[in-house]
């Protein structure tokens, strides 16, 4: 299993929130190295000062964004339960960014590639409130 660090668990467990930078450079580095670097050189040539970007991470699906300045980070990750009606609901979070509706689009895309091995996928991740970095 793999431990994903969160500042906040809420919605009974559906969603966990990340602004803390070590808690988010701990949880990039557990998707790996090619992603990480991918994500920086996505970031450093991004023409809008952030870079954001959606992916599955086990059961949940993670909503990625950090500024180029890297003083502002941010992870979501959400659990729809396997629900479209739920990945709609998570993704109108989207919306509020310039190009909002493609990032909506491709929240609700990562959704339905994931539907199928959301219960394989259940107990691969996991969220902790803790503090120190968990291997």
């Amino acid at each position: 299993m793999v431990y994903f660090l969160v500042d906040e668990i809420k919605n009974n467990g559906i969603l966990g929130l990340v602004y803390n930078y070590d808690k988010f450079m701990h949880n990039m580095q557990r998707f790996g190295m090619d992603y990480f670097n991918e994500f920086q050189k996505r970031l450093d040539d991004s023409p809008k000062g952030y870079y954001l970007d959606i992916m599955p991470c086990g059961r949940f699906i993670c909503i990625i964004q950090q500024t180029k300045s890297k003083s502002e980070t941010f992870m979501l990750l959400s659990d729809t339960n396997n629900k479209y009606e739920n990945a709609e609901n998570l993704s109108t979070y989207l919306l509020k960014y310039p190009n909002g509706e493609e990032y909506q689009k491709l929240f609700l895309n990562t959704f339905k590639e994931m539907e199928s091995d959301y219960e394989n996928l259940y107990n691969e991740v996991e969220m902790t409130l803790e503090s120190l970095p968990l291997n």
